[in-house]
């Protein structure tokens, strides 16, 4: 077996043990949040207060996973009452995590309405970055897991770009054209 396979099979390898580390871990950190109910239709809201960018501070955070039901919407609202983010989540233990620009100061809104079809179970955080308690053990297994899942992809690629050149290099080496010239 070449060597560009070997890398390609190790790098396929260390992807798929990221994400299967990472769902395990999403749905560890879901578990252990008392959720948040809402019936068909209704609505949540949380604020938060952002300097804005003279501080430096550029970009806010949510995180968002379904427990229960079908999908929500999320949206997150500028002070002025600007709509900077709006997006639905729809699948059960989907994390969504994401950023919105902070472009002035004062309270942001995060807005979660459930479907109007069947009640929903949700945990959300809303803040600045980093947003979450470094010392809980579920995240510091979502960093390892993000690490050895670019390290995968990374290794992936190299893999392939190690398996063309040998190929490259095989098919033009003298020992190859005098089999193809008898």
């Amino acid at each position: 077996m070449s060597r560009g396979i070997l890398v390609l099979k190790a790098g396929i390898a260390m992807v798929f043990a990221a994400v299967l580390l990472l769902v395990m871990y999403t749905d560890t950190f879901a578990s252990k949040q008392p959720g948040i109910s809402l019936e068909p239709g209704q609505i949540f809201s949380m604020t938060k207060y952002f300097a804005g960018t003279g501080n430096g501070e550029t970009v806010g955070m949510f995180a968002v996973v379904l427990k229960e039901g079908k999908e929500v919407g999320v949206q997150v609202a500028a002070p002025d009452g600007s709509i900077v983010l709006k997006t639905r989540i729809g699948s059960k233990s989907q994390p969504v995590i994401g950023t919105f620009p902070v472009k002035q100061a004062g309270n942001y809104k995060l807005t979660i309405e459930g479907s109007n079809e069947q009640n929903v179970k949700f945990v959300a955080a809303f803040g600045h970055p980093p947003m979450f308690d470094a010392s809980e053990p579920y995240l510091q297994s979502l960093t390892i897991s993000a690490i050895l899942l670019m390290i995968g992809f990374i290794t992936t690629v190299a893999g392939f770009v190690v398996y063309f050149i040998d190929r490259r290099r095989n098919m033009n080496s003298p020992d190859r054209r005098m089999i193809q010239n008898r």
